[in-house]
């Protein structure tokens, strides 16, 4: 019998597979003035008057398919030759550097922008290229990167992102992997203060503020560029910060290795695989992650986060090939990864109960949002509901101060609804980010004018197709989930505050392996829906010994 594949050959070899994808988004015409850009949105399509420099990430995945461990690839022509995977990364390279505002800076959403995100990560993305290249990269190239990275890192080195703790995590890792490459120490010093600072905003539970609020995509992401600022500086500061944050993420992680994106505030439905394999030689939670990454693949749902789509897959596609060449230094350990019983985490409003292969999931903060598994394998998903008042849509939407009221065998929600808004910029929006970042000056203003706002809304505007609560209603919805010997029952209610000639229903998303029989009851002022989830014989048992 075959065995089962392990997530970290699964991700790279769907890499390797797409690599081609890669190669066609680059313009590869040696006389156009972006030869070697990878948004082809900016230079093929001609749809943005400005390429965003995070695609340009996408040339460590070149230089790294370029390596000889993928030779095997090439001979079973999978995979490009190795020339033409380093002249896709020389192109983008020499593209990169040409984005490269005097100051330092690139853009990614807007022209003008000035982005830390943007300066961070490709930092990140080139001073990697060139320690991974090793003696294999060019002097011509290792030459530009180097005065490239130089001037990344001054302008990263004199700021910081006061929304995003995760951006300031990867600034902190730019900037140690910039000291390893241009053998400046003032970098390295850099990057330990603004690790030290990054780290002042863990919140009591283990998580790290995202606009505001929490996101376990983001704190996987964060844990990534912190264990690679580790692993580059070589300080270990950050070590105990990183337990407890794995110490928070794991009884939130699903057996097959994913999370309910819905339980953050950005919906980023990452789980890391650089930041616990690094973190793995010191903490056994995060071995447990090694593990099961090492027997098993969530499949294309593991891809989701990082590889579905092309901007995704420019950014993000060297993640899983870092991974290769970093397997050394993960440790895999056979400490369960999730505690007996309930885990409540009020301050973002999530909730797991995990006992005897019976794993059941309530994300309070996302709406109410119900998984559970048994055995490692999925019975229910359901990701709440949408309510429906006359011809008004209305959302609970994402909010971590949500109460969560709990006893051993019922958990439960009561909330405000709202109607669901989506963000998409107009003329007028457009044409005050293209004026208001037309000089360095004005686009720092004009970006503490979008952290406050995002803030004070808690949402990540452009980093989300989600819908955002604009207004409130007169409707009131509770869900409460109960498990008892025989089954499962999840109960949702919508509530007016008087009779209303409108009705009032329920739009619910839920899949089921499990038999289901549901019972609905109605008045002039509420609406309520019962299913009733039968489990099967070996789960009951698990359920009867709570």
């Amino acid at each position: 019998m075959a065995m089962p594949q392990s997530d970290f050959d699964f991700q790279s070899e769907f890499v390797i597979a797409n690599a081609w994808r890669l190669l066609e988004m680059q313009d590869r015409t040696p006389l156009s003035p972006s030869f070697g850009c990878f948004d082809y949105k900016y230079w093929r399509d001609k749809t943005s008057e400005f390429a965003d420099a995070r695609f340009q990430e996408g040339a460590l995945t070149l230089a790294l398919l370029s390596l000889p461990a993928y030779d095997r690839w090439r001979k079973d022509g999978l995979l490009a030759d190795s020339d033409r995977l380093y002249a896709g990364f020389r192109a983008g390279l020499r593209q990169w550097h040409a984005m490269q505002y005097a100051d330092g800076s690139f853009d990614e959403w807007y022209k003008g922008e000035r982005g830390f995100a943007a300066a961070a990560f490709t930092t990140i993305a080139f001073g990697l290229s060139v320690h991974f290249l090793g003696e294999r990269i060019a002097a011509d190239d290792r030459q530009m990167a180097v005065e490239t990275l130089r001037r990344s890192c001054v302008w990263l080195a004199h700021r910081e992102d006061v929304v995003k703790t995760n951006h300031d995590a990867a600034g902190a890792a730019a900037l140690a992997i910039g000291a390893k490459i241009t053998g400046e120490a003032e970098f390295d010093h850099v990057a330990r203060a603004k690790m030290r600072a990054a780290l002042q905003h863990q919140q009591p539970e283990g998580w790290f503020p995202e606009i505001g609020a929490m996101d376990l995509g983001y704190c996987s992401v964060l844990m990534d560029y912190v264990m690679l600022y580790v692993h580059f500086s070589t300080d270990p500061t950050p070590l105990p910060a990183m337990r407890k944050l794995m110490a928070f993420m794991a009884p939130h992680i699903h057996p097959d290795g994913t999370v309910a994106a819905e339980g953050g505030v950005c919906q980023n439905g990452y789980v890391g695989r650089i930041g616990t394999g690094l973190l793995s030689a010191y903490d056994d939670k995060a071995g447990a992650m090694v593990a099961l990454f090492s027997r098993a693949t969530p499949g294309q749902a593991g891809l989701l986060p990082t590889l579905a789509d092309d901007l995704r897959f420019a950014r993000w596609s060297y993640l899983p090939l870092v991974v290769d060449q970093l397997r050394d230094h993960f440790r895999a350990s056979t400490v369960p990864l999730f505690a007996e019983g309930w885990t409540i985490h009020r301050d973002c409003a999530l909730a797991a109960f995990h006992h005897d292969g019976l794993d059941v999931y309530f994300t309070a903060a996302g709406g109410g949002s119900v998984r559970v598994f048994g055995g490692g394998q999925a019975l229910i998903e359901d990701l709440g509901v949408y309510g429906r008042h006359g011809d008004e849509r209305l959302v609970a939407g994402y909010n971590r101060n949500r109460p969560i009221a709990h006893n051993d065998t019922r958990i439960g929600i009561e909330t405000d609804m709202g109607k669901a808004g989506f963000l998409y910029p107009g003329f007028l929006s457009r044409l005050v980010l293209r004026l208001g970042a037309s000089y360095a000056w004005s686009s720092v203003l004009l970006r503490r004018i979008i952290d406050r706002y995002r803030l004070r809304s808690s949402t990540a505007l452009n980093q989300s197709a989600t819908s955002v609560v604009k207004s409130g209603s007169k409707l009131r919805y509770s869900r409460s989930l109960s498990l008892d010997p025989e089954g499962i029952s999840i109960t949702d209610r919508i509530e007016t505050s008087g009779p209303t000639a409108k009705p009032l229903a329920l739009d619910l998303r839920c899949t089921s392996r499990l038999p289901v029989s549901t019972s609905v009851t109605r008045d002039a002022t509420s609406f309520a829906i019962t299913r009733r989830f039968a489990l099967p014989a070996a789960a009951t048992g698990r359920v009867k010994t709570i």
